[in-house]
């Protein structure tokens, strides 16, 4: 989750450079008493003390985990994960039912190329991806896409149907 979480700010910024985006883990309310002998820590690990739970709101720079004591209650289950954006003037958004159609994409894809900097698939097959977004955002999508795929560390192919001409021109074959 860290990683992913690192990447999908890095990868967010890169798609709206004017915005800002996190991901945030949930936990549910329950937590555990603290003499319960239970192996269910934030990092998946046996209790010892120095586990960690990152900080879901911090940037990658900054040193926000904190380390989980004996005494300290543990969260017995993490039940999913949301998103925390902004795009320029609007204000910050939880909720993805408040975005539009564009920023929904624009946040799916940082999702997917955040997870693809962690886990890198050997392709990805991508069906309009563009369709909903201005052509200043196809732009950022389709560069982001030519740098992954000729990126020294991850590489990756992406197949992709479109109608725009954003990401044909950045496309190394392309059929009509």
């Amino acid at each position: 989750f860290g990683g992913v979480q690192k990447h999908f700010s890095e990868v967010f910024s890169e798609l709206v450079p004017s915005g800002k985006g996190s991901l945030i883990l949930e936990k549910s309310n329950d937590v555990e008493d603290e003499n319960t002998n239970s192996n269910s820590y934030a990092s998946g690990e046996s209790g010892d003390e120095e586990s960690r739970v990152e900080n879901s709101m911090g940037s990658p720079s900054q040193d926000i985990a904190t380390t989980i004591s004996p005494n300290t209650p543990r969260v017995k289950s993490f039940i999913g994960i949301s998103v925390k954006v902004t795009f320029a003037g609007e204000l910050e958004s939880t909720q993805t039912s408040a975005l539009s159609g564009g920023q929904k994409t624009l946040v799916a894809l940082a999702l997917i190329f955040a997870i693809q900097r962690c886990d890198p698939a050997p392709f990805y097959l991508f069906d309009e991806i563009d369709q909903a977004l201005d052509s200043t955002h196809r732009n950022a999508v389709a560069s982001l896409i030519d740098r992954q795929s000729h990126s020294k560390e991850r590489p990756a192919q992406f197949i992709c149907s479109t109608f725009s001409p954003e990401l044909v021109e950045v496309a190394d074959r392309h059929f009509g």
